[in-house]
């Protein structure tokens, strides 16, 4: 008998994942099937009782009952016998077909299927049913496999059924075998012509990443270094301020020409002066300090440091400058550009234990094509020394390389003239060839701009006495004190506070007489700015400045305004007087 096609069939779809089950569903509604749908056995049996579907499709591994005894079950049913029945599984095994075969399905699918093949078994299953049912058909069959026998009760074309589609299934899978296989003969024939080109590159990327991580470690170093010498220039500062400040507290105020003591105080004030140098070495290797840029000579700054290079190399080693009287005017920190040559010097020295001579020679390098073209100013620093070999000028301005024996070189002098020039909007070189010496060639923009002037500051004994009253916040008692000092002599009242707390309460008390505040930028607990606010909110508006032992390009991100009075540490008291005198002159206009 021939199936009429033209009757709508149902379908009952048992599957505990929703995502098969709407799957399956929407193949099957698409094709014209009618459906039902059961998320698990129990659900499905509880169905059964009141509808007979055309045919049943049901997953194996199931929470609760499984697909095997599901489908054990609905086959013992008289009433549910002649159901054609199809188990989907993922499993693929032999022991797994034999296991359908012996609870009585008539065909399974295995997971993942293709939309054709799930309609071509439905329609094959339908087909055999609609045969007509011959009893003598039946046949008891025994299968042992894996040591396990399987009995099974069934029409022999519906085992038959079985094994096609098992059949089907393999060569379903050797066909994408043959496929998979004759495109990865391809892929490997593709790999290999490529292998040898991408080791090249990953070779190239090796070599790459080392250099990355390399100047990775490098700019960990110097920001941890940078830190440390920040911190190490806020506390000397502090202190250098005392030193300075008192020294030339004593100088100006108290002593005379004829003191005995005049000229040990002078001792201590240029000891000071020269550790304020050192902090600004520390400073100038971390690319943390601020430049006092102006325009200068370079020749006439060159010259000027002829005597001091002399008694610093010594007399044994002969100093010959080449000044071209054309090189022209450079704008830069002249003091950080006499530490350069200074570093050089004493490099050069170093280089020549017998003696020897020190050439520094100054040219105008003319070049063409916009910014980056103009022309250089060139110093060139020679020595006829030791000289230096590859691998030793490969490392010549990494921080802390040194060639000297321990306690004789700290790795820092080449390392921060490189960074000064750097900041400088310079450059610097070395050539060397070892016995013959080596040259240091720097190389600065030229400006066209005329020589800045330099204005003194005015003497401390210039400035007017005032009336005015201040008050000074500063943590460190130290500077706290020279400063206060400084303004009492010169008639200002002064209200001191150690700290935010300190200075909230004098407000409270004097907050209408205080006509200028001085605070420092770093204080515990709070800083100046944020102290300031509060201050401000008090209705307190005199004008205030800033101080600190920080560089003013590391403390500005505190500051509320780049335009605010800065005061950097150390300061002596001629400069602290000259500002508050400025600043409260503006505040008057």
């Amino acid at each position: 008998m021939v199936r009429d096609k033209s009757r709508k069939v149902e379908v009952l779809i048992v599957e505990d994942s929703i995502t098969q089950l709407r799957q399956t569903e929407h193949i099957l509604r698409k094709s014209g099937y009618t459906v039902r749908t059961a998320a698990c056995a129990d659900e499905a049996m509880g169905m059964l009782e009141k509808v007979k579907p055309d045919l049943i499709i049901s997953d194996i591994v199931m929470p609760g009952t499984d697909g095997y005894e599901f489908c054990r079950k609905t086959k013992s049913n008289p009433d549910l016998r002649s159901v054609p029945f199809i188990l989907l599984t993922t499993l693929s095994d032999v022991e797994d077909i034999i296991k359908s075969l012996a609870c009585g399905a008539d065909n399974y699918i295995t997971k993942p299927y293709d939309e054709e093949v799930l309609l071509s078994r439905i329609e094959d299953v339908l087909d055999m049913a609609a045969l007509p049912s011959n009893e003598n058909e039946e046949r008891s069959v025994e299968i042992v496999y894996g040591g396990k026998s399987y009995f099974m009760h069934s029409k022999s074309r519906r085992i038959l059924q079985l094994l096609l589609s098992t059949v089907d299934n393999y060569a379903r899978t050797n066909r994408g075998l043959v496929k998979a296989e004759r495109e990865l003969r391809n892929l490997n024939r593709c790999l290999e012509e490529k292998v040898e080109e991408r080791t090249k590159v990953l070779m190239q990327e090796v070599e790459h990443r080392k250099n990355t991580e390399e100047q990775l470690r490098q700019s960990q170093k110097m920001e941890a270094i940078g830190r440390l010498t920040g911190g190490i220039a806020h506390n000397f500062n502090n202190l250098l301020t005392g030193i300075l400040g008192y020294s030339e507290y004593l100088l100006e105020s108290k002593l005379t020409e004829g003191d005995e003591c005049r000229s040990e105080i002078i001792e201590i004030k240029h000891a000071g002066e020269r550790a304020a140098e050192l902090t600004q070495q520390l400073l100038a290797f971390s690319s943390r300090q601020k430049f006092k840029i102006r325009i200068i000579d370079l020749n006439d700054l060159i010259s000027s440091l002829q005597g001091m290079l002399s008694h610093t190399i010594g007399e044994d080693i002969e100093i010959h400058l080449d000044l071209d009287p054309g090189v022209g005017n450079v704008k830069v920190d002249p003091g950080q550009i006499e530490q350069v040559i200074l570093f050089l010097a004493i490099n050069a020295r170093d280089a020549m234990p017998d003696g020897g001579e020190l050439r520094i020679k100054t040219m105008r390098e003319e070049t063409d094509g916009g910014e980056e073209g103009r022309p250089r100013c060139v110093i060139l620093i020679s020595d006829n020394g030791c000289g230096m070999n590859e691998d030793v000028l490969s490392h010549i301005f990494d921080p802390f390389y040194t060639t000297k024996e321990r306690g004789r070189g700290t790795g820092l002098g080449l390392s921060t003239a490189y960074g000064i020039m750097k900041q400088s909007g310079g450059s610097m070189e070395v050539r060397s060839v070892p016995g013959k010496g080596t040259t240091f060639i720097m190389s600065l923009p030229a400006v066209d701009e005329p020589v800045s002037l330099v204005i003194e500051s005015e003497d401390i004994n210039g400035q007017d006495h005032g009336t005015e009253t201040v008050l000074i916040i500063e943590d460190d008692s130290v500077v706290r004190t020279l400063a206060s000092r400084i303004l009492r002599d010169r008639g200002c009242t002064v209200y001191e506070a150690s700290n935010g707390a300190d200075a909230i309460d004098r407000v409270k008390t004097c907050g209408s007489e205080i006509e200028l505040i001085v605070t420092d930028v770093v204080l515990p607990k709070i800083n100046g700015p944020a102290l300031m606010e509060r201050i401000r909110s008090a209705g307190i508006d005199a004008p205030v400045i800033y101080m600190s032992g920080y560089p003013s390009n590391v403390v500005v991100q505190w500051l509320v305004s780049r335009e605010e009075p800065f005061l950097q540490k150390p300061f002596t008291p001629n400069e602290f007087l000259h500002l508050v005198r400025s600043v409260l002159r503006e505040s008057r206009t």
